[in-house]
């Protein structure tokens, strides 16, 4: 219901968008066509992602910015408070926003805003509003947060995946030649992975050359609006390079999908002045076209999750319903399960290491009175390749953890961690 509601207020927010810089049909028929693309409702509103509500957050400020470069009546403190509030709540719910902050702030100054440096410093102010006391809370309830720049720059360069090692990375680490080059090459392929991915990244692919050329015949706010959201994605882009790529398939680019909507408003303005000029036969084949592309993508989704069957059905899983059941109520669960074990077994948990011998330092440092270890596809162990042989009860494995079996089950193990 949550991801419902996110999805509507991001339809209203593109609608308002259309309106404040299109017009009302290339809001109305864009917002419709945003509705029911399969990307949303047949992928994000089924799952927890984030951006269904940091998309109409950045959409939204993107149109402040927009307006607010060229009226200086929008320029007052008050507005520039409102709009560094909205990017703090944008941060909150995406840290990544945190790469847009520096561009943000220096916007009044590289467009010549009448406040100049007086108006960056008063959407500094409007940021810190709701971010310095969720920093603060974070900081006494639950301590020094690590450096997620700092495990993203060494996600391929130190390490396959440094955010599920027992350490932290600073930048410290790359502070050599040879971490510095596997940087460069890393950033080098993910920056051209990332270009060859944009044509097809939200089922957008039909009108992506429509959107373009839109953008290069643009003028006045829309202009702006163009460029502005241009300069998001590609500093975005470029700066992913250096820490960290993701295509999620059916999913697309998850962390820059607030941009996609931007370009189904292009796409449709132009459309629908083509065919106040030519007549209607280009945009009814194309419009034609991305329906039956949407079409062929819900039946493929559809297809796939009818062929997964009631195997990939986490909540009857017989090692949660076990754990559930059996296991002491104050029991902590290492496992490749964790949101699972909590959610249906309702007991603590902790997502595995990278490295058995890790999970040592872990018991030793921690109470963790249980290993469950499961093939179910949800726990993806095959990025765990180090716990493969545990879960097969190898014996070398279990020595180094100290563990004895509790309970198998059909394609998992639950062990006992002893306490010496």
């Amino acid at each position: 219901l949550g991801n419902m509601l996110a999805l509507a207020l991001w339809v209203v927010a593109l609608y308002w968008a259309g309106l404040r810089l299109f017009d009302r049909r290339t809001a109305l028929w864009s917002a419709c066509l945003w509705l029911f693309l399969p990307i949303l409702q047949a992928g994000y509103v089924q799952y927890g992602f984030a951006e269904l509500l940091y998309g109409p957050m950045l959409l939204v400020l993107l149109v402040g910015l927009t307006e607010s470069s060229a009226n200086s009546a929008l320029q007052s403190p008050r507005h520039l408070l409102a709009i560094g509030a909205l990017s703090g709540l944008a941060y909150l719910q995406r840290y990544s926003f945190g790469l847009w902050l520096p561009l943000i702030v220096a916007l009044p100054l590289i467009l010549r805003w009448r406040g100049g440096l007086k108006s960056g410093a008063w959407l500094f102010c409007g940021f810190l509003l709701p971010v310095l006391p969720w920093a603060l809370w974070w900081r006494l309830s639950v301590g020094p947060a690590p450096s997620l720049p700092a495990l993203q720059l060494a996600e391929g360069v130190l390490s396959a995946a440094p955010i599920m090692d027992y350490r932290l990375y600073s930048l410290g680490d790359l502070a050599s030649m040879d971490a510095a080059m596997a940087l460069l090459s890393k950033a080098w392929q993910q920056f051209n992975r990332s270009l060859g991915d944009l044509p097809g990244m939200w089922n957008l692919e039909l009108l992506f050359p429509f959107s373009a050329a839109a953008v290069l015949r643009a003028a006045g706010a829309q202009k702006r609006f163009a460029l502005l959201a241009l300069a998001f994605f590609g500093w975005q882009i470029a700066a992913f390079s250096f820490l960290h790529y993701e295509n999620l398939i059916f999913f697309g680019h998850r962390y820059s999908l607030w941009f996609s909507p931007i370009l189904l408003l292009f796409a449709v303005d132009f459309l629908l002045g083509w065919t106040d000029k030519h007549g209607k036969a280009l945009a009814v084949i194309v419009l034609a076209l991305q329906v039956q592309l949407m079409g062929s993508l819900y039946v493929l989704r559809y297809m796939d999750l009818r062929s997964a069957g009631p195997d990939l059905q986490v909540s009857g899983l017989p090692e949660l319903r076990y754990a559930g059941e059996n296991l002491p109520k104050d029991a902590r669960l290492l496992t490749n399960l964790p949101t699972q074990a909590a959610w249906y077994s309702n007991r603590p948990a902790v997502n595995i290491p990278n490295r058995v011998e890790d999970a040592l330092a872990m018991i030793g440092r921690h109470r963790l009175d249980y290993l469950l270890l499961s093939a179910h596809p949800s726990g993806e162990l095959g990025r765990f390749p180090a716990w493969i042989p545990v879960l097969r009860e190898d014996p070398p494995p279990l020595a180094v953890l100290g563990a004895r079996v509790e309970m198998r089950f059909p394609g998992a193990v639950l062990f006992k961690l002893t306490s010496d």
